[in-house]
C-alpha cells in the first residue's frame, strides 16, 4: 500500500524538525509513499484563504492520485477543502489539533470524500458522530526507544527545553517565547534552550539580546539528537495561547517524559489533562509573565515528585509502532 501524505501548511525549511510532518514519514516509511504539501506559497500568509490549498497542484494530484493507494490529509482542525473532491482514491483526514466547541460547519458535499477521520479526543469523535462522520481516535506516535532516562542533579540553575518554534512574527507572542525570556529576566536561575526550525533566527537573537539573556538562552537552529539535548535540561515546555497553533499533544513534550523530564504545558492544550492527572508536570493557564514565574516556580521547588511521576508513567499509547498499527487497522478497512 502506498499512501500520499498531504501537509495544508506550507514547506517547513527543515520538514523532519515538524511534529505532524514526522508522524507521516513513519506512516510512509512503513507503507511507502510521497510526501506533499498543498499550501500554495512559501509562508503562511492571512491574505491566502485555505479553500486554495491544492487547487494550484490538480495536475500533479492527479498524477499522484495514480500512484498511491489512499489519501493521508494532516491539517489543523476539519475544514471542506475543495481539492478533496478532485481525489479518487480513499482519504483519510487527520486533525493534529482539538477540534475544540468552536469548530468549523462542515459540508457534506466536499468532505463526502473522506472515508475516516482521525482525532485526538474521544470528545472529538463523538462532535463528528453527531455531525454523521465515521472517525477514530488515534494518537501521535513517537520514538520511545530511542529515549533514556536522564537525571539532573543540578539545583542551583534550571534549564527548561522549548521545541515549538514559531512560524511567523505574531508567534513569538502566540506560542509564548516573548513570556519565557520575560521569565528569564525575573528569574536569574533560569536558563533556557529553543529548538528552532530555520524561520526568525534573527528575529529571535535580536529578542534574546534586546532582554539581556544572551548568557542564559540558547537557540539550536540545526539538527540535533533530542535525546542528546534533553539531557543537558530539567524540563521542556510548550506554550500557546490558543490551541489550533500547536498539536494536542506536542512531540517535544512527549518525546521529554520518555527522558524522564517533567513538562509545562498550556492550559488550553488537550494534553494538559493527562499531564495534571499523571502529575508529571504543570499545566499553564495564560501567556502572562506572572502566571508562567508561578508555575516555573513551583516545577522547580517539587522537582523531585514531578520526576517521580514522569519515571512511573506507561507512555506506550504514544508509541510509534501504537500509531502506525493504529493506522494501518484504518488503511485496511479501506483497502
Amino acid at each position: 500500500m502506498k499512501v500520499a501524505c498531504h501537509y495544508t501548511i506550507p514547506r517547513p525549511p527543515q520538514p523532519k524538525l515538524d511534529a505532524a510532518i514526522q508522524d507521516g514519514l513513519k506512516l510512509i516509511d512503513n507503507f511507502g509513499g510521497e510526501m506533499n504539501f498543498l499550501y500554495p506559497g512559501a509562508e503562511a500568509k492571512k491574505i491566502i484563504p485555505r479553500f486554495l490549498c491544492g487547487l494550484h497542484q490538480l495536475y500533479y494530484l492527479r498524477q499522484l492520485d495514480r500512484r498511491v493507494d489512499l489519501h493521508q490529509i494532516f491539517s489543523n482542525g476539519i475544514y471542506p477543502y475543495p481539492v478533496l473532491r478532485f481525489f479518487k482514491k480513499p482519504v483519510v483526514y487527520t486533525s493534529v489539533i482539538e477540534l475544540g466547541d468552536k469548530w468549523p460547519p462542515l459540508s457534506r458535499l466536499l468532505l463526502k470524500k473522506v472515508r475516516k477521520f482521525v482525532v485526538v479526543t474521544d470528545n472529538d469523535r463523538e462532535k463528528l458522530k453527531q455531525a454523521g462522520f465515521d472517525s477514530e481516535v488515534i494518537l501521535p506516535g513517537i520514538d520511545i526507544d530511542r529515549f533514556s532516562n536522564s537525571p539532573l542533579h543540578e539545583q542551583n540553575k534550571f534549564f527548561l527545553l522549548s521545541g515549538s518554534a514559531p512560524w511567523n512574527e505574531e508567534q513569538f507572542e502566540t506560542k509564548g517565547v516573548e513570556v519565557l525570556l520575560q521569565a528569564a529576566v525575573a528569574l536569574p536561575w533560569l536558563h533556557l534552550v529553543f529548538l528552532w526550525r530555520g524561520r526568525l533566527l534573527e528575529k529571535m537573537q535580536e529578542l534574546v539580546h534586546q532582554y539581556g539573556l544572551s548568557d542564559r538562552v540558547q537557540v539550536i537552529d540545526e539538527m540535533v539528537d533530542v535525546n542528546e539535548a534533553l539531557r543537558s535540561v530539567h524540563a521542556a515546555v510548550v506554550l500557546t495561547g490558543r490551541s489550533e497553533l500547536v498539536k494536542g499533544y506536542p512531540h517535544s513534550l512527549l518525546e521529554a517524559l520518555a527522558a524522564g523530564k517533567p513538562v509545562l504545558v498550556s492550559r488550553c492544550l488537550v494534553m494538559s489533562d493527562y499531564v495534571e492527572n499523571r502529575q508529571c508536570g504543570v499545566s499553564v493557564k495564560n501567556l502572562q509573565a506572572e502566571e508562567l514565574i508561578g508555575c516555573v516556580e513551583v516545577l522547580r521547588n517539587n522537582y523531585p515528585v514531578f520526576a517521580d511521576s514522569v519515571v512511573s508513567l506507561d507512555l506506550d499509547c504514544f508509541s510509534g509502532r501504537a500509531m502506525v498499527a493504529s493506522y494501518n487497522r484504518v488503511y485496511q478497512q479501506l483497502s
